[in-house]
């Protein structure tokens, strides 16, 4: 989380400085921040959320009243989502794919991952905390329940406390409508392809880093060779012959 909003917060009232304190210590033992807060009472989850869309300027999604489009959240996997709080929730003809993210701070390694993924446009939306790894579960693990059963009941807002352009998105068999066996199982290769590209990108840096050390030092014993040489403590045949064995 980004300690300017968090100071943001604190300075608009949203946070006492004595729940800030709690949920720090909390977050030390490895939690989110955001869990954390929201865990000690220190504001809702959708406060939180309408506090980061005015701070970032970034509009705020309900995603317990929108069904994931199947093909937009094959671009990321649970372990990456649940990593970054973000799941990509759906896909606009103009906007590229919509993505929700709970802690805006994470955009650029999300931006990153998605563009590896050949994401060439996106949108960004905040998400409330809790819904959103809720619906990340709910997606992604089939076993889960569905959502509906495991969050509160709605709770009746002010029009302007969750804005949204995507309450159209609901899948016109309910949100009971679930993904065909042949959908999921595509989903999970997908995913599982997505997790091993990632770990391929990193081998490869890896291996370019070796290739680049081990070309380092072959200059280097070139070089000394050359000095010892230079100085005599090499002769011209011995040179020669210790010149081919490294090649």
């Amino acid at each position: 989380m980004d300690a300017n909003f968090i100071e943001y917060c604190v300075n608009a009232g949203l946070i006492s400085q004595d729940k800030l304190r709690t949920a720090l210590v909390k977050a030390d033992a490895g939690a989110s921040i955001y869990e954390c807060l929201i865990g000690v009472g220190a504001l809702s989850q959708e406060q939180l959320a309408i506090a980061a869309g005015d701070y970032y300027h970034c509009q705020v999604v309900d995603l317990s009243r929108v069904t994931p489009d199947a093909k937009a959240i094959c671009y990321s996997t649970a372990a990456v989502c649940r990593r970054f709080s973000f799941i990509p929730f759906a896909l606009d003809p103009t906007a590229g794919l919509l993505v929700a993210l709970a802690d805006y701070s994470q955009i650029d390694a999300i931006t990153a991952f998605l563009r590896d993924a050949r994401v060439e446009q996106m949108k960004f939306y905040i998400a409330p905390y809790g819904t959103l790894h809720l619906v990340i579960e709910r997606c992604y693990s089939i076993s889960l329940p569905e959502i509906a059963s495991t969050t509160n009941p709605p709770v009746r807002r002010r029009p302007s406390i969750l804005h949204t352009q995507y309450l159209d998105l609901e899948s016109p068999h309910g949100n009971d409508a679930g993904l065909t066996q042949l959908e999921r199982k595509v989903s999970n290769l997908t995913s599982e392809l997505a997790a091993y590209k990632e770990e391929n990108a990193v081998l490869r840096q890896r291996l370019e880093q070796l290739a680049a050390t081990v070309e380092l030092d072959a200059s280097l014993l070139r070089e000394l060779g050359k000095v010892l040489k230079s100085t005599g403590g090499l002769d011209a045949n011995n040179f020669e012959r210790w010149l081919a064995a490294q090649r």
